[in-house]
């Protein structure tokens, strides 16, 4: 990294102010090396932006298939949903199948309880 500035004018300027040439120029040769590994130039910060932009785009590129990996999980939950959708169906037919035997099955057993009483009290009557 560079930058550049006009030396020439640098030293003027702090002549011009009262500082001695000598000064001047070592004023001028110390700034020139700190800019010189220091500092930035609009070049340097364009090229740190270029591969920043491909580094981004890299990490979007990453992203946008993580998406499309979800994508196709969610997809997947959708259809495990729908499963468990069409099972809970069944049970609640197979529900309502053991409602109605059981109510069935109560009105049988009721009219055998009452048969049997019935039996019962005719027998009651022919032995008694």
């Amino acid at each position: 990294m560079s930058a550049t500035f006009d030396t020439l004018e640098f030293v003027r300027r702090l002549e011009k102010v009262g500082v001695p040439r000598d000064a001047a120029e070592e004023h001028v040769a110390v700034l020139r090396d700190v800019a010189t590994d220091t500092l930035a130039t609009k070049s340097d910060l364009a090229e740190i932006r270029r591969e920043m932009d491909a580094r981004f785009a890299a990490v979007d590129a990453r992203f946008d298939h993580v998406d499309a990996r979800f994508d196709h999980v969610d997809a997947r939950f959708d259809r495990v949903d729908a499963r468990f959708d069409r099972i809970d169906a069944r049970f609640e037919q197979v529900d309502s199948k053991f409602a109605t035997l059981e109510q069935k099955l109560t009105f049988r057993l009721g009219g055998m309880i009452a048969a049997a009483v019935a039996f019962l009290a005719v027998l009651d009557r022919l032995l008694a």
